[in-house]
């Protein structure tokens, strides 16, 4: 009787197991082996996508081809300035923000993320494990992405901007389960996108707009430089 091989790895296979030698092998040939060939309509390059049935298919070779086409042909508006309804006095979408509950607050966070990451042309797909600490796995056409949306909090005494990293017992975020950050920030009703590295290890971050006349501290980053899309 022929020996049976992983089919990724190639490596002899023990009994039971008929395809695959371990499920990291199993992982990697079903990643590899779920891609087709799509076009990019930014530099017109061919790139692989995923064939999963996922709601947004990448229209963008990269984040690189992404931002450049939008910079240059769709520029993103700014809707923060745009007029509820013709009553002055109408309420803004930040107001009614920051009246919300704890639950409603992450509910439209995730929204607004949603929003950011389609327009960029990603598929994405929900985390279903309620053990995870990843909200989004975001396919970027090359890679794929583990995204957490988190939303800020405004400190009155500094003026600067929080986001919370810890929670219950959680000592902050492990390299091996995030890449990066959305958050959405209601006081100037905007998405931010903040890398992994900024984050892993640490129970906070904290954002500093310098128009405010805050002085950005070594602990404190500079919030225009984070800021992905203006609502």
């Amino acid at each position: 009787m022929s020996k049976l091989h992983c089919l990724w790895c190639n490596s002899e296979l023990e009994p039971p197991k008929r395809k695959f030698c371990s499920k990291a092998c199993d992982g990697k040939y079903k990643y590899h082996n779920s891609k087709e060939e799509a076009k990019c309509i930014g530099c017109g390059e061919g790139f692989k996508v995923s064939t999963k049935k996922v709601k947004f298919r990448p229209q963008y070779c990269s984040v690189t081809c992404a931002n450049k086409n939008k910079t240059n042909n769709e520029p993103i508006h700014d809707y923060s300035k745009v007029k509820m309804s013709k009553n002055n006095n109408a309420p803004t979408s930040s107001d009614l923000f920051l009246k919300q509950g704890t639950d409603v607050k992450g509910d439209v966070s995730e929204l607004y993320a949603m929003i950011y990451m389609s327009l960029m042309g990603w598929s994405v797909s929900k985390s279903n494990s309620h053990t995870s600490r990843v909200d989004y796995y975001a396919d970027l056409g090359d890679s794929i992405k583990r995204v957490q949306v988190k939303t800020s909090y405004r400190r009155k005494s500094s003026g600067s901007f929080i986001v919370s990293l810890s929670k219950h017992k959680d000592t902050g975020y492990y390299y091996t389960e995030l890449d990066f950050l959305l958050v959405y920030c209601p006081e100037k009703s905007c998405m931010l996108q903040v890398p992994g590295e900024l984050v892993w290890g640490r129970e906070s971050i904290t954002f500093i707009d310098p128009s405010d006349s805050q002085r950005v501290q070594d602990n404190s980053h500079n919030i225009n430089d984070f800021i992905v899309m203006n609502f």
